[in-house]
């Protein structure tokens, strides 16, 4: 997977990241682009909209449990 070294809210950020790692990972995530005040690109909650649209395949289980996310460790 090539990604880039430089982080950059609107060209290249975490959900950038994450949609080349679902993607080696034979997930075939679309762009998942947001706006905001100033700018836009890819989007987390679009993303997670996407990954809740997938189907599970023969290897591959989506969870489309809701749920809460755990609570941040800030001591980590």
């Amino acid at each position: 997977m090539n990604h880039s070294s430089t982080y950059h809210l609107d060209l290249y950020n975490c959900t950038d990241f994450a949609i080349g790692i679902g993607n080696a990972a034979g997930l075939n995530l679309p762009e998942s682009d947001g706006t905001w005040p100033g700018g836009g690109g890819s989007n987390p909650g679009t993303l997670g909209s996407h990954i809740r649209g997938l189907n599970s395949t023969g290897n591959i289980t989506i969870n489309k449990v809701e749920s809460t996310a755990p609570l941040t460790n800030k001591d980590c």
